[in-house]
């Protein structure tokens, strides 16, 4: 369905940038909602901006419910929201005790955000949700940077 595709390919837990509250501004429908997106893409409104939106941790989710008015079309909701950027996570096992596997250690990631909101990581959320239910994970290896002695 279109709400998986965009759940699984759209960063709606990212913190929006000011450019993103221009051009929602543009799909608002209510004058008081319009004139404080606008406000916020603006540079006298860079203040007001960090404490409503990066100080808080904003998503793009939560600014969607702030903002009930702006109802951007599903083709301009795939350009406000970037994708979903690929995690990377060390390996954790040793080639020599599992020559065939990979194992990879994280925590996951929940909690309650500044809005009350109930947050969770989207990758260990994910992967937590696959170690349950035993499905696959698409993952790759990459050379590291890291130089033993």
């Amino acid at each position: 369905t279109v709400g998986e595709v965009l759940a699984s390919h759209s960063d709606f837990m990212g913190t929006p940038r000011r450019y993103f509250f221009h051009l929602l501004s543009f799909y608002c429908d209510d004058p008081v909602q319009k004139e404080r997106l606008e406000e916020f893409s603006s540079v006298e409104g860079r203040d007001d901006l960090y404490s409503y939106c990066q100080k808080q941790r904003r998503t793009y989710l939560e600014v969607f419910r702030d903002f009930p008015a702006a109802r951007p079309p599903l083709s301009a909701l795939l350009d406000l929201i970037p994708p979903i950027r690929p995690r990377e996570y060390s390996i954790s096992s040793s080639p020599s005790a599992h020559p065939s596997r990979v194992h990879i250690t994280a925590s996951i990631v929940a909690y309650t955000s500044k809005t009350l909101m109930l947050r969770h990581g989207v990758c260990t959320s994910f992967l937590k949700q696959r170690a349950e239910d035993g499905g696959p994970v698409p993952c790759w290896v990459r050379k590291g940077a890291l130089r033993l002695p």
